[in-house]
């Protein structure tokens, strides 16, 4: 099983005075990244507390490389499908949120001017349809209010 995984590099196994008593593969070749060093266990084979030899196994490092690259490479990913929801999102909340009620603001600074036309709006059935409603009342209401007072104040010069 050690032999036929893409981890393991090499496998040597001696008897305890050295001797080589077995190599997988035979030959020593680094098979994939030489700038990536592989991992070398080296431990002692007993029986019965009596040491029989060594074995010796290279395990590759390429794909704990490889896995942490695609990590990575997954995770900045994610990172950006999240900021590209986040700007849809904030394209959606300026739509239908701040842009209507910049709208709004913008009609009450008129209104503060004196200037009570009301422009027509898209009807909305939502808090900020509300908001329009109130607005648009609050400036007839002023301007019935002002024109009441515009009478009165003719009506009164004639008297006088």
């Amino acid at each position: 099983e050690l032999v036929t995984s893409d981890n393991i590099q090499d496998i040597i196994i001696r008897d305890r005075n050295g001797n080589l008593i077995a190599r997988e593969p035979p030959e020593y070749n680094q098979k994939n990244n030489p700038s990536i060093s592989p991992l070398v266990v080296d431990f002692s084979i007993q029986a019965e507390g009596v040491k029989l030899g060594n074995a010796t196994i290279t395990i590759s490092r390429d794909r704990l490389v490889e896995t942490r690259f695609n990590f990575l490479l997954y995770s900045a990913l994610i990172v950006i499908v999240t900021l590209l929801i986040f700007y849809l999102l904030a394209l959606v909340l300026s739509r239908y949120v701040t842009r209507p009620i910049s709208e709004l603001a913008a009609i009450a600074e008129n209104i503060s001017k004196g200037n009570f036309a009301f422009p027509e709006l898209a009807k909305r059935k939502d808090e900020i349809g509300l908001l329009q409603y109130a607005f648009k009342s609050m400036s007839n209401e002023i301007a019935k209010q002002i024109n009441g007072l515009s009478l009165l104040n003719a009506e009164l010069e004639t008297k006088v």
